[in-house]
């Protein structure tokens, strides 16, 4: 199993998007709103809906009580903590990041039909590809020798082609400038979320995951017995057992102890793209002797 530490992506890291950040008006200080105005705020990259008729200076995020947070804009789905609030747009999409030191990419929830990976060094580009979201065996050993013991996973869950992919172990270059471009001709590109940072290896998965859903989805039956459904995002579930040298016991407890309240993309095979989460981890290690330690984890993933 790895562990990918999510880097948050900050204005000055983000260098270019080509989706645009106008979902609706920016809000302005002073300016009447009424009930059911959408204003955005690039300052915080959130769209907010106006509950009360209002006249005020007090920006969105902190007037609370005149209006709701309805999530991210656009631009910014793909970056936040959410799998469901993706960045969509038609065609094809290009983001261009300066993370800093990193070593590893996950995508999640993608809609696509080609990801291009470019990163560029000192103005040169030290590494290209472009990875097929459909025809998942076209990308095997395409990765040449820019990776080192590099783990790929792709899933396809079939017509809709949503696709997690993370590419692990890439050589890390602390002022790389990173290009991403996502293409579907004549279709809707949709990124879920695009998790950049450093991998940690935790330890071997054991055989017989097991994987599953939270399904948020509101459903039950009225009077008449006829079914009513609020339909809503579900979260994967997973749990497994990881093996462990006994040596790296403290090393591996005191990572997991440091990120106990972050939220981390846990590539639990390279098999199974499905069973790539992002979420929260609560684990119990048991020392079973002096060369074998074993680890029971639970990662509760986000919607």
């Amino acid at each position: 199993m790895l562990k990918l530490r999510k880097t948050e992506v900050t204005d000055t890291m983000l260098l270019s998007s080509t989706v645009a950040e106008n979902d609706h008006p920016e809000w302005v200080a002073n300016t009447a709103y009424t009930v059911g105005t959408y204003v955005i705020r690039p300052t915080t990259h959130r769209i907010y809906s106006c509950t009360g008729d209002i006249t005020s200076d007090v920006p969105p995020e902190i007037d609370t009580a005149n209006w709701n947070d309805e999530g991210p804009t656009n631009r910014w789905g793909m970056f936040d903590s959410k799998v469901s609030t993706a960045t969509t747009a038609d065609n094809s999409m290009t983001v261009q990041l300066q993370p800093g030191r990193i070593d590893s990419i996950a995508f999640l929830g993608i809609e696509c039909q080609t990801i291009t990976v470019d990163l560029t060094a000192g103005g040169e580009s030290v590494f290209n590809a472009t990875y097929d979201m459909v025809n998942v065996n076209a990308n095997v050993g395409d990765w040449g020798d820019y990776f080192l013991e590099s783990v790929e996973t792709v899933y396809d869950m079939g017509l809709s082609q949503i696709v997690d992919l993370t590419l692990a172990n890439v050589a890390v270059y602390s002022e790389g400038v990173l290009t991403v471009t996502f293409d579907a001709p004549g279709e809707t590109v949709t990124v879920g979320m695009m998790v950049v940072g450093m991998s940690y290896f935790v330890g071997d998965t054991q055989n017989d995951p097991d994987l599953g859903i939270n399904n948020f989805t509101l459903r039950h039956m009225d009077g008449f017995g006829d079914v009513i459904e609020k339909r809503r995002p579900a979260a994967k579930d997973l749990k497994c057992d990881i093996r462990i040298d006994t040596e790296r016991l403290d090393d591996v407890f005191y990572e997991l102890f440091r990120g106990k309240d972050d939220d981390a993309v846990w590539i639990t095979t390279d098999q199974h793209g499905s069973m790539i989460v992002f979420g929260h981890a609560t684990w119990r290690i048991k020392r079973k002797n002096s060369k074998i330690t074993m680890i029971s984890m639970q990662i509760k993933g986000t919607t």
